[in-house]
């Protein structure tokens, strides 16, 4: 019986994010913002063991959704 190699291709679209990575795309320096739209479900995340994750097709999703909101002002009122 032969085995079959599964072949990956890469697919950038789809890969992990970390805070940091979310942080610097989005141009803000305090890290506090990208925490509240993840902790308020704006913006939806993955957790492997203490790391957050935020998939990338994900976050482009949130970027078109809030295309010309102040997300600072978005990040502040869902903190509320």
């Amino acid at each position: 019986m032969r085995s079959e190699k599964l072949e990956m291709f890469p697919d950038d679209t789809d890969r992990l994010m970390d805070t940091e990575e979310v942080r610097l795309r989005l141009g803000v320096v305090d890290k506090g913002t990208v925490f509240a739209l993840i902790n308020s479900e704006e913006l939806p995340s993955l957790r492997m063991g203490r790391r957050v994750l935020v998939r990338k097709v994900t976050f482009n999703k949130f970027l078109a959704d809030h295309e010309g909101q102040d997300l600072r002002e978005l990040a502040k009122q869902t903190g509320e």
